[in-house]
């Protein structure tokens, strides 16, 4: 598994650069938000609160 950190503060500011990162990641991860977050080499709860900044709602 990749650290994918370093995308993140490459990326600064750049909204479609983590939207679709988030989404590839919460596919990969089979709708897995834990799972997700540990493939993008960040905490729960810093996935959770990206997600929401972009929209991404949680499906219940």
């Amino acid at each position: 598994m990749a650290d994918h950190q370093g995308f993140f503060e490459a990326a600064s500011g750049g909204t479609l650069f983590l939207d679709e990162h988030l989404l590839a990641a919460l596919e990969r991860a089979k709708g897995n938000r834990a799972v997700a977050a540990r493939l993008l080499g960040i905490g729960r709860s810093t996935f959770y609160r990206r997600a929401a900044s972009l929209g991404i709602k949680p499906e219940r």
